[in-house]
């Protein structure tokens, strides 16, 4: 069982933590077993993936949204498709809209104003990544918190 308990503590804990995961686990005195701490596994992946994604992203909505769709439609209208791409499905994020519109505003601005794709591109860039930063780093704290036993009084 001692194995077994283990590899299920760990397997909640990469369910949680939606990646694989680095587990310090102790059996108490009780029997039951307590995650003493724990961390994405494979750090360096973690961080390139989430750069891929930043990157990625960010070269192929600036391109649709101000290079193509701006300089027909117009920054307004830009900006609100912008927003609407970015409607989330979990309701925690309601906001998230509305801050995509305002990026899109500054990020069509910056368009406007340099004349060139680079600067909307290298600034989305830089909010994509600390943003999936902050939300993979908020992700971890809630798996850890979620999987440590609640102490009874």
């Amino acid at each position: 069982c001692e194995l077994r308990c283990y590899t299920q503590v760990r397997k909640q804990a990469v369910r949680q933590l939606k990646s694989n995961a680095i587990c310090i686990v102790r059996r108490r005195a009780d029997g039951a077993f307590q995650l003493l701490g724990m961390g994405a596994g494979q750090p360096n992946r973690v961080t390139s993936t989430r750069l891929a994604v930043a990157v990625f992203s960010a070269f192929g909505e600036e391109l649709l949204f101000r290079a193509v769709i701006q300089p027909v439609a117009g920054l307004v209208a830009a900006s609100l498709l912008f927003a609407a791409a970015h409607v989330p499905l979990d309701r925690d994020m309601v906001l998230w809209p509305v801050f995509a519109l305002l990026i899109g505003l500054v990020l069509g601005g910056l368009f406007e104003w340099t004349g060139a794709i680079a600067a909307p591109i290298t600034v989305h860039l830089l909010v994509n990544y600390l943003n999936l930063r902050y939300i993979s780093k908020r992700a971890a704290a809630h798996a850890r918190q979620s999987l440590i036993p609640q102490e009874t009084s």
